[in-house]
């Protein structure tokens, strides 16, 4: 039963470990390294991580979910979101699920001449490459209700979780840069 426990503890330890690894860091050699070492003498081994590919693929889906804002596609935004992730935004509740984000995002796509770019700027992995989390900048324009061209720029922190090796978003915070107008 004591062995049992020390393994849960240890799954725990690895599965919850900070996510402080750069995207060029080199394959773990800690506590995760050794938990694989002792699953794969069990027979049940995990690949190594390509932090390059896995950074491109973070990049890439970052990309395509500005591509579908601007293209006016709350669906294809969405899809970069796991099925229970959490986004949230200045001034207003948590929206929670994916299908609550594609709803959100339904809305935000209405704004009158809508535009919107951005870029991440750094990513950072789990030891056992599962978790990363990005930061990133923003830049949105629209017209408000008067027809007044709006620009704001903005920053973003995510977490992704890689499943069924596909990286998805489990949660998003985001603001402007600017504090809103009183």
């Amino acid at each position: 039963m004591q062995s049992r426990i020390i393994l849960l503890l240890a799954v725990a330890a690895v599965t919850t470990s900070a996510c402080t690894k750069p995207a060029d860091a080199p394959a773990d050699t800690g506590m995760a390294a050794q938990a694989d070492t002792g699953m794969a003498a069990q027979g049940v081994t995990t690949p190594p991580a390509d932090r390059a590919a896995d950074a491109a693929a973070i990049r890439q889906a970052d990309e395509q979910f500005f591509a579908a804002v601007n293209a006016k596609n709350a669906a294809a935004a969405a899809d970069i979101y796991s099925d229970d992730a959490v986004y949230q935004e200045a001034g207003s509740p948590a929206v929670t699920g994916k299908d609550g984000v594609r709803k959100h995002l339904e809305g935000f796509i209405k704004l009158p001449q809508l535009s919107m770019s951005g870029e991440t700027t750094d990513i950072k992995f789990s030891d056992d490459g599962n978790l990363a989390y990005s930061t990133g900048k923003f830049t949105v324009g629209y017209a408000d209700a008067k027809g007044q061209s709006v620009k704001d720029d903005g920053k973003y922190l995510i977490v992704w979780r890689k499943t069924d090796g596909k990286w998805k978003v489990v949660a998003e915070s985001n603001s402007m840069d600017k504090a809103p107008a009183q």
